[in-house]
């Protein structure tokens, strides 16, 4: 469950075994914690959320012992975020973070600042999560699986959502943002979606950075033991594109198939990725004006096929009707001859591949340089259209 998702997957406690625990309590505080757990089991969490208020409020009047206010406390902030009244669902949180620092419970901290991680995110507020996000990691806690799922969780969003990482920068990735991915590759299982995550920045790091041999081991990695999940041919298609880029501008291999550089485990996956769909290695168009009348519309559709080779199969160019279309669809005729695309790693004869695109005015104004010379104009498989 993702850390947004909290405020619709998560019940509030009921951390009292029932009505006898409750009977060893001030009445004034066992007959609201009674209502509260009568609501929660109807699921009525307005009724839920003001009992929880009541019985808190009434433990901090009777100076009920600390390390079970603090539980109190917790269950109205849960249960007030299920009303979606993340103000008060904070700051009953808070006073339970108060309490557990109190009486020096490290565990019950941790937990806590989660779920003020969890509620800050939903109520605007990264600044503040942030700041739950050093306050766990900061305690020393006992190492458990559930303290690290919580961490990956935090970790994952802010790199994902807050932090919005581009490795393509110029400066890279901070010395902060590099913690918070070396943290999350060191408490991630192999294959999951955080341990894939830190792996493709690394692998756009290592490609700004140009250093295709780190690139491709990581490439391999992620090729040998794919993700799992909705994004899996996302993250592929995106892998493939970035292999792509490092053979020809680390290796100038701009016509084998790939293979040799990977690791016997990835290479399956690498060419299905292929044979889904080929990237291309040399797409040219040449920048030329081309005269339009007043309101002529520039717009030339054309339908291709590649074979197994990488070559072009069956072109056909279909523009609009108007001069400025047929002039550029004689254009891209010229131009076609020339294009290429890495080659299946097992060519057959019958493979072949269709593609449909659509030219306009601004493909021909600006042209397209030899694949991946202007980064600008490769789109996601590495198309210059």
């Amino acid at each position: 469950m993702r850390v947004l998702d909290v405020l619709a997957g998560i019940t509030a406690a009921v951390v009292l075994s029932g009505t006898t625990a409750a009977q060893e309590l001030p009445a004034e505080v066992a007959t609201p914690y009674l209502a509260y757990e009568r609501a929660l089991a109807e699921e009525d969490w307005q009724g839920a959320a003001d009992a929880a208020l009541q019985t808190a409020e009434a433990a901090d009047a009777a100076g009920i012992d600390a390390d079970l206010r603090l539980i109190l406390w917790e269950n109205s902030g849960l249960a007030h975020a299920r009303t979606d009244n993340l103000l008060a669902a904070q700051d009953h949180l808070a006073r339970s973070l108060l309490l557990a620092t109190e009486v020096g419970s490290p565990t019950d901290q941790a937990r806590l600042n989660y779920f003020l991680f969890s509620y800050a995110l939903a109520g605007k507020g990264p600044d503040i999560a942030l700041a739950h996000l050093a306050a766990f990691q900061s305690i020393d806690a006992p190492h458990t699986e559930a303290l690290d799922a919580y961490e990956r969780e935090m970790l994952f969003i802010v790199l994902t959502r807050l932090m919005r990482l581009n490795p393509f920068r110029e400066d890279g990735i901070t010395d902060e943002q590099w913690r918070w991915l070396n943290r999350l590759e060191a408490i991630s299982h192999a294959g999951s979606e955080e341990y894939v995550l830190v792996r493709r920045i690394r692998v756009s790091d290592a490609i700004r950075r140009a250093s295709w041999d780190e690139a491709t081991n990581l490439i391999g990695e992620i090729f040998a033991s794919p993700p799992q999940g909705s994004d899996a041919e996302e993250i592929l298609n995106e892998l493939t594109t970035q292999f792509n880029i490092v053979l020809v501008f680390g290796y100038g291999d701009r016509t084998g198939d790939g293979t040799d550089r990977l690791p016997a485990a990835a290479r399956e996956n690498w060419c299905a990725a292929l044979t889904n769909e080929p990237v291309a290695v040399w797409q040219r168009i040449p920048a030329v004006n081309i005269n339009r009348r007043p309101g002529e519309t520039l717009r030339v559709e054309v339908h291709y096929t590649v074979d197994a080779n990488g070559r072009m199969g069956e072109f056909r160019a279909e523009p609009a009707d108007n001069r400025a279309s047929s002039r550029a669809a004689r254009i891209l005729e010229n131009a076609v001859e020339d294009w290429r695309w890495r080659p299946q790693c097992e060519p057959t004869a019958d493979y072949s591949f269709a593609q449909s695109r659509v030219f306009n005015n601004a493909t021909f104004m600006h042209g397209s340089n030899p694949y991946f010379a202007q980064r600008g104009n490769v789109s996601g498989r590495g198309r210059l259209f």
